[in-house]
């Protein structure tokens, strides 16, 4: 075959597939320049909100269990109600709610954060012993002569899914840091250098978790249910993790969301490799929040806004947070299957006498900084 023929040829395969990557890409939305699902971070950050409702959209900026948004606020002219949606509860994956209402202390801490970063005194109101969804009321006055720390970071805190700079130990300031922001005895942190033998047994134990969460259908099936694969899925939707929120490289995510999708045995390998080789393999350093009773909302509710302190402090240091909560997922799972608890024995061990974890993480210098994730219009989450 002639020369010129071959590379006509070549050049029209080589079209069809750019046409075919293209046609793809659009469909999966990757070329769309709509940014709609994290507008809420620029309006909160860039001023166009105010009053009440900027202190809820910083609320609603908080960390919160795979990106469910399990919130609800009613504002008056003194006070603002932070409730939980029980309407966005995760199932299985958190069947007895200690993920939501960890997710509540994240909202509550910042709110408090903003409001005090603007000068507004912010007081906090318990709603122990209430049976109804209301977490907590504050009650905004000032303006008051104070400012916060964590303010600046608030707009810049994200979850760092990607890999960690593992050789790059944390300081011993960083870490005087990290253990100043327990503020009250219903909390205490734990934090274990990733090569030491608590840090390995942490490791251990999360991977151990992870292999026998991929092999039960419900829970599994309850996780895939939130996770969004491409972009118009994030836009539709404006929640769940997400391929971009995924700590992937831009080429991978782009490969990933124009490709076949894969199926859930694919999804579920992906996870457990992840989880060993990014997770668990690139951490320098891991930690747990502990409390005395896992099943006080109340302890759980200071939980959450440790954990948002931790994660606002760690961004301010330049440093990225992930939690890994996957023995705990177990824990929960197993109390709620009524079937042996094989997951406990390995909780107690990380923990002193007295206390027991309820969220997991890891914490480090990430290579590279983590993207924004997805939030639902500002209105949805007032009533």
């Amino acid at each position: 075959m002639p020369r010129r023929a071959v590379l006509k040829i070549a050049g029209g395969v080589a079209l069809a597939a750019v046409g075919g990557a293209t046609w793809r890409a659009c469909r999966a939305g990757l070329l769309d320049t709509d940014e709609s699902p994290y507008e809420l971070w620029d309006q909160w950050s860039s001023g166009q909100l105010d009053g009440s409702r900027w202190l809820v959209a910083a609320a609603v900026l908080a960390a919160n269990p795979h990106d469910s948004q399990p919130w609800w606020f009613h504002i008056t002219t003194s006070s603002i109600d932070v409730h939980l949606d029980l309407a966005r509860a995760l199932g299985p994956v958190d069947p007895h709610l200690r993920q939501m209402h960890l997710g509540a202390g994240c909202a509550i801490e910042n709110l408090v954060v903003a409001g005090r970063g603007r000068g507004l005194d912010v007081a906090i109101e318990s709603s122990a012993g209430a049976p109804t969804t209301l977490m907590a009321r504050a009650r905004v006055a000032g303006p008051v002569a104070t400012e916060h720390r964590h303010f600046e970071a608030l707009a810049r805190r994200h979850t760092n899914r990607g890999p960690y700079r593992r050789d790059q130990a944390l300081t011993a300031a960083m870490i005087d840091a990290l253990d100043s922001q327990v503020g009250d005895a219903a909390t205490r942190l734990l934090l274990f250098d990733a090569g030491s033998a608590e840090g390995r047994a942490f490791g251990e134990a999360v991977i151990w978790a992870t292999r026998r969460l991929v092999v039960d259908v419900p829970f599994m099936e309850a996780t895939d249910r939130w996770f969004r694969m491409t972009p118009r899925e994030v836009a539709l939707h404006r929640d769940g993790p997400s391929l971009e929120t995924a700590g992937l490289g831009r080429v991978a995510r782009w490969a990933a969301a124009i490709g076949p999708r894969p199926g859930a045995t694919t999804s579920h390998d992906t996870w457990v490799s992840a989880t060993i080789d990014r997770h668990v393999g690139t951490a320098p350093m891991f930690g747990a929040i502990c409390v005395r009773d896992r099943g006080s909302r109340d302890q759980l509710v200071a939980a959450g806004r440790l954990w948002q302190r931790l994660h606002l402090e760690a961004t301010a240091l330049g440093l990225g947070a992930q939690p890994l909560d996957q023995l705990l997922e177990l824990a929960d799972r197993e109390r709620e299957l009524a079937v042996e608890r094989a997951a406990d024995p390995r909780l107690v061990a990380l923990a002193p006498p007295g206390w027991t974890p309820v969220l997991m993480f890891r914490i480090g210098l990430p290579i590279d900084a983590a993207p924004p994730s997805a939030r639902r219009k500002l209105e949805s989450f007032l009533a």
